[in-house]
């Protein structure tokens, strides 16, 4: 039962303490302090996290914690400081994969057991933790000189926007079984041409059921 209570506290803690330590962080008369609050809360998190009941060995923590402290001081002590921006960029990138991670073996370990809430809370930390470890990784190489300024495109993009969109609406409408899939006919704009689907994507969308 205290064990219980002292996961609770510790993660509640943290939550409210990374909050404070972002307000913090976002002025330069209390960055150290912001800095500070968000190091004890990252160590409660920890500590509340390691005493979890359902942990069996620890084996594969003490490696990730090796791992990360074998990348994570260097990069802390040697790099300079006209380099933070890139190193906050690698670091939401691999924080997100790690997000992304997790919630892609949750869902393999208990696919069968999932309610239909979690597997939308799922979802959409799939979804959010991949777009931020490409994007923050595009940050990085950008910042980086590694990539060009410009944004990077290719040859026939729109018509593969609008070709998956219009596959993406007819998918739909076909697993719908209510009325209102009938407005996805191919009579449709969506099934007419790529084009007309774009530009008829947001006025389709409340009566496709996704």
């Amino acid at each position: 039962m205290i064990e219980a209570y002292f996961i609770q506290f510790a993660h509640i803690a943290a939550a409210a303490l990374f909050i404070l330590s972002l307000k913090w962080l976002s002025h330069p008369s209390t960055a150290r302090r912001g800095v500070t609050v968000g190091e004890l809360g990252m160590a409660l998190a920890i500590a509340g996290t390691l005493v979890h009941h359902e942990i069996v060995s620890y084996q594969w923590i003490l490696v990730g914690f090796v791992l990360g402290a074998a990348i994570g001081i260097p990069l802390a002590v040697f790099m300079p400081m006209t380099h933070v921006p890139q190193r906050t960029a690698l670091s939401h990138a691999l924080g997100a994969l790690a997000a992304a991670l997790v919630g892609t073996a949750e869902y393999y370990l208990h696919t069968e057991e999932l309610s239909a809430f979690t597997m939308a809370a799922l979802g959409l930390e799939v979804i959010l933790g991949y777009l931020t470890f490409t994007g923050s990784l595009m940050a990085f190489g950008k910042l980086q000189d590694l990539l060009p300024g410009r944004p990077i495109v290719y040859k026939g993009q729109n018509a593969t926007t609008c070709r998956s969109s219009r596959w993406r609406w007819r998918s739909a409408c076909t697993s719908s079984s209510t009325p209102a899939a009938a407005s996805c006919s191919p009579s449709s704009p969506c099934s007419r041409s790529p084009s007309a689907c774009c530009s008829s994507s947001r006025s389709a969308a409340p009566t496709c059921r996704r």
